[in-house]
């Protein structure tokens, strides 16, 4: 009689262990990729201008990017409740950054605003001008924190949902975008086991969302295709299997066409340099035919 709970309970072990084997690594916190930056901080995957698709028309009745979070808020959430993907884009990433830096403390936005610099001009703070310009990002970081504590629970709690909406209306930016926000909501390995058909349906969600970018000719997809195909833990390898010629052609087209951030260009030529060497003569030719496969950017 006792041999049945001893058998079930072994069982149950062995599937809690096959599960976690297929589990997706989260990203890292690093802003430069998966925390998303505080307003006027530009992406390490893509250009400070958001691009759209040329047959998109430029809705120039979105609120003035110079306005308060909250009242940016109040402003866009009409416009998203009617449909208008740019406004649920515009939206979402406030309210996916007002979650995300709601508890962190000021010398943390230092160390973020530091490490931006760096990314961003490629050497580090060492003049007056350097020191003033990160304190005075600090000092709009702070204060874009507080601004945050008005915004609706509500609205704050359906973040992720309405960047999802943005992205599948189309939305440019929200394409790009849920990659580096999918497992947001997810802080934890217990977290991401308890919901694992979520996550997979996320991951495959990812995927599909930069793919369709990279076809409406938006580059800013090339760079992250690179890393999440590396393999690379922290990165977005939590969106596809590892895949040395994927990484490898992604990568060459991220420096070649993506025109990417001098710490994601360190990055991905890092990457290419370590697949090089493990791929053969056939496969360095398949990833060439895939770079020239993917034509011209359109940002």
């Amino acid at each position: 009689m006792t041999r049945m709970p001893l058998a079930l309970g072994i069982f149950a072990v062995l599937l809690l262990a096959f599960v976690v084997a297929f589990l997706p690594s989260r990203p890292s916190p690093a802003p430069e990729s998966a925390a998303g930056p505080m307003p006027g901080a530009a992406r390490a995957t893509e250009k400070p201008a958001v691009a759209r698709d040329p047959a998109r028309p430029e809705a120039i009745d979105l609120p003035d990017a110079g306005l308060a979070v909250q009242d940016a808020v109040s402003a866009l959430r009409p416009l998203a409740e009617s449909g208008r993907a740019d406004a649920m884009s515009r939206m979402a990433l406030h309210l996916l950054n007002c979650s995300h830096w709601a508890s962190a403390s000021e010398e943390r936005f230092r160390e973020v605003e530091v490490s931006r610099f760096r990314g961003a001009s490629g050497h580090e703070p060492g003049t007056e001008a350097d020191i003033t310009t990160i304190a005075t990002a600090v000092e709009k970081d702070v204060a874009y924190q507080r601004a945050c504590a008005d915004i609706d629970p509500a609205l704050m709690h359906d973040r992720l949902d309405w960047l999802e909406k943005a992205a599948l209306a189309g939305d440019p930016r929200a394409r790009i975008e849920y990659v580096n926000w999918g497992l947001q909501d997810m802080p934890g390995r217990e977290d991401i086991l308890l919901d694992f058909d979520e996550v997979q349906r996320r991951r495959a969600l990812a995927g599909d969302f930069l793919l369709q970018a990279l076809s409406a000719g938006d580059c800013r997809a090339l760079a992250p295709l690179a890393q999440a195909y590396s393999g690379l833990a922290g990165t977005f390898d939590w969106i596809v299997a590892k895949n040395a010629v994927k990484a490898y052609a992604y990568g060459m087209a991220a420096i070649g066409k993506g025109d990417p951030a001098p710490d994601v260009r360190a990055r991905l030529e890092g990457l290419i340099a370590g697949f090089e060497s493990m791929l053969t003569p056939a496969q360095k030719e398949q990833a060439n035919r895939m770079v020239r496969s993917f034509g011209s950017c359109r940002q």
